[in-house]
């Protein structure tokens, strides 16, 4: 399978066996300050900020794992937050249907700005 970046997938995700898990709401673009009042929602849990991009193979394969390690961790108070760092001008086009695609339970924001240490 190739990913619209010309990216092979992670070989242990397909559409179908993460088809089965609740579908994540659509991505959306998010600022520094969206950022942190995102974060500051989490206090008092443990939160796995994930940094990926469509184009990031590694990235990609460890989604998977990250899914799997929040859904065993959930009841712990563990939860990740996904954060693309693809062009803010991909949303629409490239990371949401590769998302969808690939991992409909990632729950992912993608950044509006090319610094968000902002």
């Amino acid at each position: 399978v190739q990913a619209s970046t010309g990216a092979p997938a992670p070989a242990s995700t397909s559409a179908a066996a993460t088809a089965t898990a609740a579908a994540a709401p659509p991505a959306q673009l998010i600022d520094p300050a969206g950022l942190r009042k995102l974060l500051d929602a989490q206090r008092g849990k443990v939160v796995v900020l994930n940094l990926w991009a469509t184009w990031c193979v590694p990235c990609l394969r460890e989604i998977p794992d990250l899914l799997a390690l929040e859904k065993e961790l959930a009841p712990r108070g563990v939860t990740l937050v996904g954060l693309g760092m693809d062009e803010p001008s991909a949303l629409a086009d490239q990371v949401e249907p590769f998302r969808r695609k690939n991992f409909p339970a990632f729950r992912t924001w993608l950044r509006s700005e090319p610094d968000m240490d902002a």
